[in-house]
């Protein structure tokens, strides 16, 4: 809203930087298996962790994501059910997303 009370609708956008991937995660909460999908604008190499909530890591791997849509799965069977951190180390950046394991 400006001074005058007048107001504008904004188009939404989506920005996204180069060489970043996407990361998402399903289904969340999971019981057996977890699905970690990763969109990459480029191939890319890394390093997966999972952690719980006191940040004792759980289980680690490297990964080699190539450019496009990958789908990592994890099996979660043996983890005990409460909340758990995903890191995602590719090159240069790190994404950290939460789950659940019921």
């Amino acid at each position: 809203m400006d001074l005058d009370n007048s107001s504008t609708v904004s188009v939404i956008r989506t920005l996204r930087n180069e060489g970043i991937a996407n990361v998402s995660l399903y289904p969340n909460p999971a019981k057996d298996r977890l699905s970690i999908n990763i969109d990459a604008d480029k191939a890319i190499e890394g390093h997966l962790f999972i952690t719980d909530i006191s940040g004792r890591v759980l289980y680690t791997r490297s990964v080699k994501v190539p450019q496009g849509n990958t789908v990592l799965p994890i099996a979660i069977r043996n983890f005990a059910p409460g909340s758990y951190i995903i890191k995602i180390k590719l090159n240069d950046d790190i994404i950290v997303k939460k789950f659940n394991k019921q």
